[in-house]
């Protein structure tokens, strides 16, 4: 009987240690990467106030605020064919009062415009986070048209470039503002981000 009982004992013992165990094995997952960004920034091609940072995915300015001026920098990938995307979170936003764009992202031909704005003269197009305008495809092709919504800081802003139409189109918070332009598909195109001062910083997110 008194070993009968101990038996009774160890068993039960013996089950619940497995009963708050087996959990723990069924919950074991692989844990995915978190390294999903698109593109990184190129630190040659930045503008004299444009600091990079946070392994090359996190762009601000060092221009004090509450002036402006502009500084571009370009992502590291020549995209030539097929259809490339960025997903580019705000991370602040800065309203300067001498500057109604403050920021302006979209894709470059050609990466020679660090201590400017990159669609200057018609070297780029984008989408302007102020007034939510795209710029021109006249002229320099510094002024704006309609297109779609402000942004700013928190929201989130998807690049997408069909080399295979040539269409740029832009998503705010995952809804889509429409084309904006219609490229050439025999040129080299190149992230490009545009930034006014140190109010207003960005990361590729995607």
């Amino acid at each position: 009987m008194f070993r009968l009982l101990i038996f009774s004992v160890f068993l039960f013992f013996s089950f619940e240690s497995r009963s708050q165990t087996l959990p723990i094995f069924g919950a074991v997952t692989k844990k995915k990467s978190s390294n999903t960004q698109s593109d990184a920034f190129n630190a040659s091609t930045k503008g004299q106030y444009i600091v990079i940072s946070n392994n090359n995915v996190t762009v601000s300015s060092s221009y004090p605020t509450p002036g402006h001026t502009w500084n571009t920098v370009y992502g590291d990938e020549g995209i030539t064919s097929g259809i490339k995307e960025w997903e580019i979170t705000i991370n602040s936003f800065y309203n300067s009062g001498s500057n109604f764009w403050e920021l302006i992202m979209g894709v470059a031909y050609e990466r020679t415009q660090g201590n400017s704005v990159f669609n200057s003269g018609c070297r780029g197009f984008g989408y302007i986070a102020e007034i939510g305008k795209k710029n021109t495809t006249t002229g320099s092709c510094g002024s704006q048209s309609t297109y779609g919504d402000a942004y700013g800081a928190g929201d989130v802003i998807k690049i997408q470039l069909n080399m295979d139409n040539g269409q740029l189109t832009f998503f705010k918070n995952g809804t889509s503002q429409g084309v904006s332009h219609t490229l050439d598909t025999n040129k080299t195109w190149y992230l490009a981000i545009g930034i006014g001062n140190a109010g207003t910083s960005v990361s590729i997110t995607g």
